[in-house]
């Protein structure tokens, strides 16, 4: 299996869905006591962020590229 690119968009998506979920089990469990709109208000911003975040990702590649990045340079795949 070949190495894929790092996605940091998608891993700060997972990790904020991920918290959501572990909250809303938390708060199921009776372990906390979270308002109930709380976890879900946390999605639309979370992916907001992530899509911000995988924008200036896509720029950055796109301008290391741009640039010329041969073999063995940053933003090249070998």
């Amino acid at each position: 299996m070949g190495r894929h690119d790092f996605e940091p968009a998608k891993l700060l998506a997972g990790l904020v869905l991920l918290a959501a979920g572990i909250a809303y089990v938390l708060d199921g469990l009776g372990e906390v006591d979270l308002p109930g709109a709380l976890p879900l208000a946390m999605v639309p911003p979370a992916l907001c962020l992530a899509g911000l975040v995988g924008a200036v990702t896509y720029g950055a590649r796109r301008r290391s590229a741009r640039r010329g990045a041969g073999p063995g340079r940053p933003g090249q795949r070998p």
